[in-house]
């Protein structure tokens, strides 16, 4: 039915116009495919940022344990 109202109506969409939204379309495509990238790598980002935060809490631990003992001395 769909190509018979096509058929039948005598629009016809302008080369320009159908360049347009290819290229959309396309710049879309390549957006999603980032975003879907980025949330790929996202776990991995965290993680390694937790890691590094907790080595450096860590870090900062003997640090200030360390300084108790040398001002208790």
């Amino acid at each position: 039915m769909a190509q018979c109202m096509a058929q039948s109506s005598g629009h016809e969409v302008p080369t320009q116009i159908r360049d347009v939204a290819g290229t959309g379309l396309a710049q879309a495509r390549t957006a999603f495919g980032s975003v879907v990238g980025a949330a790929r790598r996202a776990p991995d980002t965290v993680r390694t940022k937790v890691v590094r935060g907790q080595d450096t809490a860590r870090e900062a631990a003997a640090a200030a344990r360390d300084a108790a003992g040398a001002a208790s001395h």
